[in-house]
């Protein structure tokens, strides 16, 4: 990312405050850092940890709010996969991917309860 670029979203988005909930149950944050990592080298294969936890939901047709799942649930990799096609596929501008592009796989649960 070009240094212009990076300074303009650095100043975008520092000190920003926002509340991150609905309007049963949420949480006030505030923006006290950014920074811009470099592009990684992508391989075939890649092993990722969450640093922050990844909240993955469904609405099913009928529902008025999303359910959040669990990783155990059989539905939470279809969906997280899902999610990452999307965001890649929005965010990419000369390429698109599938679900059939991805697998997953848990190798761990921090909080399992």
């Amino acid at each position: 990312m070009e240094d212009t670029a990076a300074n303009f979203i650095k100043g975008l988005f520092m000190n920003q405050e926002f509340y991150l909930g609905n309007r049963f149950n949420g949480i006030d944050f505030k923006v006290v850092g950014v920074e811009v990592l470099s592009m990684p080298d992508f391989n075939e294969v890649e092993e990722y940890k969450t640093i922050t936890p990844w909240v993955v939901s469904i609405k099913k047709e009928g529902d008025k709010y999303a359910t959040y799942i669990k990783p155990d649930d059989v539905e939470f990799i279809v969906q997280a996969i899902k999610h990452l096609v999307d965001k890649f596929n929005y965010t990419q501008n000369k390429q698109t991917i599938s679900s059939h592009d991805i697998s997953l796989q848990i190798t761990s649960a921090r909080n399992k309860r």
